[in-house]
């Protein structure tokens, strides 16, 4: 059943969750399309109380899922989940519960690898090892424009530049 063909919008609500989940803010939207502002506000109080909507758990699974696929940092991950309608500070919660530093130098690591290895023509990488000797050896050989070119890449992807500077660091 499509949700177009719902009599409520709590009904539409329900066929859309069906399909997959969706943070308060999404579902209100889709909703807001087919119903009253009215209609909508009711639907979204029941799925609340019925449990089906939960920003703090959605934000939790997207958050863990984006950061396993790999290649995006804290703040990128940040900026995604505010986009998508969580609050600055669920959203900055979820990712200090999902994200450790550790987890994220590690991921950081591995991403500059895999950098080098296109753009530089280091070794190829292992998604599980991140940055091996020969690749730090190879980073100590960059010219400042290139490592420039590596920072302004990583940042963009939501790295801390804290944490850039020091994987680009001249050891």
């Amino acid at each position: 059943m499509s949700p177009a063909a719902a009599t409520t919008a709590l009904e539409a609500g329900l066929i859309l969750l069906a399909r997959r989940s969706y943070p308060e803010a999404g579902l209100r939207q889709k909703l807001d399309a087919m119903w009253s502002s009215a209609d909508t506000d009711a639907a979204i109080a029941r799925l609340r109380e019925l449990g089906m909507i939960d920003d703090a758990a959605w934000a939790r699974r997207y958050a863990r899922n984006r950061f396993e696929r790999g290649g995006h940092g804290r703040h990128r991950l940040a900026a995604e989940l505010m986009s998508r309608g969580i609050a600055a500070p669920l959203a900055a919660e979820v990712i200090a519960e999902t994200i450790g530093e550790h987890e994220e130098r590690r991921d950081a690591e591995t991403l500059l690898a895999g950098l080098l290895a296109r753009h530089f023509g280091s070794v190829t990488p292992s998604r599980a090892r991140g940055l091996t000797q020969e690749d730090r050896a190879r980073l100590d050989t960059l010219a400042e424009e290139h490592r420039a070119r590596l920072f302004r890449i990583m940042t963009a992807r939501g790295y801390p530049s804290g944490l850039v500077r020091d994987l680009l660091a001249v050891s």
